[in-house]
């Protein structure tokens, strides 16, 4: 089920639309002649970060369990009268940098928020306008702008890195989305609204889970 609220800030009105159990909301909005829409995704970027740093830590280990296991094959087979050194297991290592390592994770589980969204501005039969952009601390940062005739599908499209564009193009972009409402306060609000869904989210899931063990 697909849930509509109507939305305003210093004017600009805006219809927010989110589907249950969706990572993805979307508001729309229209200008004149524009139709404008800003899709965010309410999983931090932070969280895929996390995740990938995590799998390649898992690679890692292991291959330091495969340089062990072949380490101790070695020992068996008895070409050195060594006696063979006494392998200590993860869990046996010191415990200060157990503690230390674990004050490194509590850090981390508190990131500075941020999520991705993509803001496209539509003119009938004149093509479309597209931005990838980046929701931080209340301020939407422009990572590409795109071009593309509205009859063409969005893998056509030719996308231009912000950073490459002169500081002149920059701030007028900036100030052309800030004229369509797309601003701090909408920043503010998508970083808000994606903390209250992810609640809502996880309060539906945990009912659900329930439901099916109570059954």
């Amino acid at each position: 089920m697909t849930k509509s609220i109507s939305v305003s800030f210093n004017n600009f009105n805006w219809e927010l639309f989110d589907k249950r159990t969706l990572n993805e909301v979307y508001m729309t909005r229209e200008y004149n002649n524009e139709k404008i829409r800003v899709l965010f995704n309410i999983i931090p970027l932070e969280y895929y970060e996390k995740a990938e740093e995590e799998d390649e830590d898992e690679e890692e280990d292991e291959e330091d369990e495969d340089e062990d296991e072949d380490e101790i094959e070695e020992r068996k087979v008895g070409k050195s009268t060594i006696p063979p050194a006494t392998i200590i297991p993860e869990e046996d290592k010191d415990e200060e940098d157990l503690i230390d390592s674990s004050d490194e994770e509590f850090e981390e589980q508190s990131p500075e928020k941020t999520l991705r969204c993509a803001i496209t501005i539509e003119k009938k039969d004149k093509g479309v306008l597209a931005f990838e952009a980046l929701a931080r601390e209340g301020r939407f940062l422009i990572e590409n702008v795109s071009f593309y005739e509205a009859l063409q599908t969005n893998h056509t499209k030719s996308a231009i890195p912000f950073p490459n564009l002169s500081a002149n193009f920059r701030h007028l972009f900036t100030k052309y989305l800030e004229y369509r409402g797309i601003n701090e306060e909408l920043s503010q609000y998508i970083l808000r609204y994606s903390t209250h869904k992810e609640n809502q989210e996880y309060i539906i899931w945990l009912e659900n889970v329930k439901k099916f063990i109570d059954s």
